[in-house]
């Protein structure tokens, strides 16, 4: 039997991780997106070879119907 590392299920047992969207980076900086509403989702941010760039997000975020979520990368000098 395999055994499954628990990081690859959801909050409160909602079930693997999935992928449910990729989206391009902007030059500025920002992503748009368009999520479906009620979804536990985190975010990852990949280099051009889908490797994850800088720590996993451990926080898990959600949708209302018609919400938009805004968000401001922090960076370090010199990135």
């Amino acid at each position: 039997m395999r055994k499954i590392n628990a990081s690859a299920f959801g909050p409160a047992g909602l079930g693997m991780r999935e992928i449910i969207a990729y989206a391009p980076v902007e030059p500025d900086g920002s992503v748009k997106i368009q999520l479906p509403a009620n979804v536990p989702f985190t975010v990852d941010v990949l280099d051009k070879n889908a490797r994850r760039i800088g720590a996993r997000h451990e926080s898990w975020m959600q949708l209302m119907p018609g919400e938009t979520k805004t968000a401001t990368a922090v960076t370090s000098p010199g990135t």
